[in-house]
């Protein structure tokens, strides 16, 4: 069953460069995993409730096991130096489509 893996970040301000290079690295596998990038964007403006994040990701998966796996992929791992470098905050999970 396909899921929808979200990603939810605050920006750090000196990361650019990181976030680029994270780039380049992890959406080649997310494509070698089967996902599909649905969505990448920036905040522009909150209309109900407060507390939004900055950054806000969704990638279609065909099962959680190829979502988990990639997080989990020794090159993934070896990305995360440049995640952390990008943003201040992460937080990332799974979801099934409604």
């Amino acid at each position: 069953m396909a899921v929808i893996m979200t990603t939810l970040a605050t920006l750090n301000p000196n990361g650019a460069a990181a976030l680029e290079k994270y780039a380049e690295i992890v959406i080649p596998l997310i494509d070698a995993a089967g996902g599909e990038v649905l969505s990448r964007s920036i905040f522009l403006e909150g209309l109900v409730g407060e507390g939004f994040p900055q950054f806000v990701a969704t990638i279609r998966f065909p099962d959680a096991d190829r979502a988990r796996g990639l997080i989990r992929s020794d090159a993934y791992q070896g990305a995360v130096a440049y995640r952390n470098d990008a943003f201040l905050e992460v937080r990332t999970f799974l979801g099934d489509s409604l």
